[in-house]
């Protein structure tokens, strides 16, 4: 008598685990300069990373990881979330699971202070994804088509035009001159609020820092 073993109803699809995987890599290598120098995520010049290896280092990773695998893992949640709403009973799994994702990117983002936290809207997406789980497939492209137009030309949207760029309604990013710097300076010490953001008090700390390694 032998016995008969039941196959497994649901498995890992390898194929996507590596994808996922090779993702995540490229998401750490982009955010390694925005944990580690801040504003140099932008502009190298800004810590003094704008020569030699230092600059062709940035340029490598904005040129071939920064956007491509931000749009990759988002393909592969898109992915997930179609293979996971497949299964039978899995509506319950489904909202606790996307409902604790809110919870871990709540946490690394007022816990752990991480301003470029994404695990907060891939779980808040993933709600309003479940209502569009069973539409076809030209239909959630001219969604996806309609809601990325909005939010590049809609009213909440940041994004600069040509004709406000021309009128001066939007001007590119500026940081201060050394003038300003030490006016600001000025104003930390007599206790009064510095014009500038958070992120160039920021940098005015960082170059007092180096001046004093420099002595």
């Amino acid at each position: 008598m032998t016995d008969s073993v039941s196959a497994p109803t649901s498995r890992r699809i390898e194929s996507l685990d590596f994808i996922r995987g090779c993702a995540l890599f490229g998401i750490l290598i982009m955010n390694i300069v925005g944990m580690g120098l801040g504003p140099a995520y932008d502009n190298p010049t800004i810590m003094g990373g704008d020569k030699g290896i230092d600059l062709w280092t940035w340029f490598v990773v904005n040129v071939t990881f920064e956007g491509t695998q931000r749009g990759l893992f988002s393909i592969l949640f898109g992915a997930g979330v179609i293979l996971f709403t497949s299964r039978p009973d899995s509506t319950d799994a489904y909202f606790r699971r996307n409902l604790w994702l809110i919870a871990f990117g709540l946490f690394n983002a007022w816990i752990l202070l991480w301003g470029g936290d994404i695990l907060y809207f891939y779980g808040l997406t993933a709600l309003f994804l479940f209502a569009f789980r069973n539409l076809p497939g030209k239909n959630c492209s001219a969604w996806a088509l309609h809601l990325s137009y909005w939010a590049q030309h809609g009213p909440g949207s940041t994004r600069p035009t040509s004709s406000t760029c021309m009128k001066g309604r939007s001007r590119p990013r500026r940081y201060p001159s050394p003038s300003e710097r030490k006016n600001s300076a000025t104003l930390s010490r007599s206790g009064k609020k510095s014009p500038w953001p958070a992120r160039h008090r920021q940098l005015l700390r960082n170059s007092k820092e180096k001046q004093r390694q420099a002595i």
